[in-house]
Parts: structure tokens; sequence; C-alpha cells
């Protein structure tokens, strides 16, 4: 399969590097799984899905693969700061809501 993502001795093809990468991902190669969860991450070759990428991220990680392990870190940081920066979005609208605040006055005339 990086033969194929990097164009390596081969045209550059997404969707056959995930073809190989699936082949032998599906055999339990950690590299392969991870070089996957790539793919599904950003979308290269496979439509994007970050559950995908983090269920093939899992797969490598399990067996120990270090690349697998930082990018489920990785992931799960940015899930946290995202979730971190809704609610203090939320808190922020429920102290506007309490003090009848005009801009959300507007914003329910929107909703």
């Amino acid at each position: 399969g990086c033969c194929y993502n990097y164009g390596e001795g081969v045209t550059k093809n997404y969707e056959t590097a995930v073809y190989w990468y699936k082949k032998s991902a599906e055999q339990g190669n950690a590299s392969a799984q991870y070089n996957l969860g790539i793919c599904y991450y950003y979308g290269e070759g496979v439509p994007q899905s970050n559950q995908k990428a983090a269920y093939w991220f899992s797969k490598s990680a399990n067996q120990g693969y270090r690349e697998a392990i930082d990018a489920l870190n990785r992931m799960k940081e940015k899930t946290y700061h995202f979730v971190k920066n809704i609610m203090i979005c939320f808190s922020f609208l429920k102290k506007l809501l309490k003090n009848n605040h005009f801009a959300c006055n507007i914003l329910k005339d929107l909703i």
C-alpha cells in the first residue's frame, strides 16, 4: 500500500493504496492498520471518517504500534478540547439568557 500511497515505483493512487492496506490490515498487520486509519482520518482514497480511523488506530494500538497510540491520543485530545469549548459556549449563552441580553433575543428570533 505504501508504494501506491507515496508513488514509489508506481503511479500514486490512494484508492489502490487503501485496497492493499486493507488486505494487510485485515490479516492483523499493525502498520497497515495504522496506515489505513490515516487514510480514513484524512479521507485519502476513502470517504473521511473519524470513526473508522479510530477503529483502525485502535486495532494497531492494541498491538503496541506507537504511531497508532499517538494518533489515538491526539484524537482524544481534540475531542476533549472540542467538548470543553462547547461547554464554555453553553455556559456563556446561559449567562446571557439569564441576564436577558439583547443578543440572546436576536438569537431566539433566528432559531
